[in-house]
């Protein structure tokens, strides 16, 4: 079965498109040189979010993340163009030849950003050749095949590069849910959200008191024990309180510690005194808590709180003596 537009099949189209792309390329060499020069260092200083990464649980923006990953087969699908373009090879050789030089480099891009304090990633690896096949696919002559495997490969590529494109929508989509689903921050109902805490948390269901499904954070004797909500919608703008509820089942008191900081805060040198902190003390039972948000804004010593881009928030204990366990409900703006 085939696509067909005007009497052409689309791949045959598509094959037409990437001819005149590489021509046009050939024209205006300076363009994609100048590309692939000032794309090439960010495989090695990261994008404005990568200082988030460095640090877990820290904040960075999923829309941006998603695009940004994009450039991956972006530019090997670029890279891959101009060399078959100057390259004459059988066609199986073009597959060999490029999938395992893309696959060594993409090993080696990403164990260079491990070895700088950034992260190995195989789907940035999967990403890059994704773009060389989408373009070995279509390159006129280079599959030498029945007509109907043809048309299958390309299907297949085109939905490799289609699940790519579908992060930034899916992305997308979760950013609206959160903003949307304010004034609660985590909805604790949702087993998705869950994933958006880092530590060790769980959820509890029927927690005397508690006003749904609770999470049960388990605090270590390590000198810095807690939990933080890494994923909450980050408009905070408009709401004057943040709320939520702290249950201690233990009989002895607890001093925790809650932080907030905004997207500028992670991407800097994480300095204590550019974020909010305050001291809490769980009592025994349920505790409610509200903090005005004008102490958050304001607590950055040289600058203000960005409430657009609210990034996290975490509560932790300091050096414990013995492990304790808290439960956590009702994360709210007011």
């Amino acid at each position: 079965m085939e696509w067909r537009c005007h009497g052409e099949s689309v791949d045959v189209i598509l094959e037409h498109a990437l001819v005149r792309l590489t021509r046009w390329l050939a024209r205006w060499r300076w363009l994609w040189l100048l590309a692939l020069l000032v794309m090439t260092p960010f495989f090695f200083v990261g994008n404005l979010e990568s200082g988030a990464r460095v640090v877990p649980g820290a904040a960075a923006n999923p829309v941006y993340e998603a695009l940004w990953n994009l450039a991956h087969p972006v530019y090997f699908a670029l890279l891959t163009l101009v060399w078959l373009r100057h390259w004459r090879a059988p066609a199986w050789r073009r597959w060999l030849v490029i999938t395992l030089t893309v696959l060594v480099v993409g090993f080696l891009i990403e164990t260079i950003q491990r070895q700088i304090g950034r992260f190995f990633s195989w789907d940035d690896i999967w990403a890059n050749l994704v773009g060389a096949w989408c373009v070995l696919a279509f390159w006129p002559g280079n599959l030498p095949l029945r007509r109907w495997l043809q048309t299958l490969i390309r299907l297949l590529v085109l939905l490799l590069l289609l699940l790519q494109v579908s992060e930034v929508v899916l992305a997308g989509a979760e950013e609206w849910q959160l903003q949307r689903q304010l004034p609660t921050l985590n909805d604790q109902s949702r087993a998705a959200q869950l994933e958006y805490w880092s530590g060790p948390i769980t959820p509890a269901r029927d927690v005397s008191g508690s006003q749904g499904p609770a999470l049960r954070a388990s605090l270590s004797t390590a000198r810095y024990s807690g939990v933080g909500l890494a994923r909450l919608p980050r408009d905070w703008r408009g709401y004057e309180a943040l709320t939520f509820r702290i249950l201690n089942p233990d009989e002895e008191p607890l001093n925790l510690t809650l932080r907030i900081n905004d997207w500028a805060h992670d991407r800097g040198a994480h300095a204590y005194a550019n974020r909010f902190n305050t001291r809490l003390v769980a009592e025994p039972g349920w505790n409610q808590y509200r903090i005005d948000l004008e102490r958050v804004r304001s607590a950055p010593t040289e600058r203000e709180m960005d409430m657009h881009q609210i990034g996290r928030l975490g509560l932790f204990a300091t050096e414990l003596p013995e492990p304790r366990v808290i439960y956590l409900d009702d994360f709210r703006l007011e």
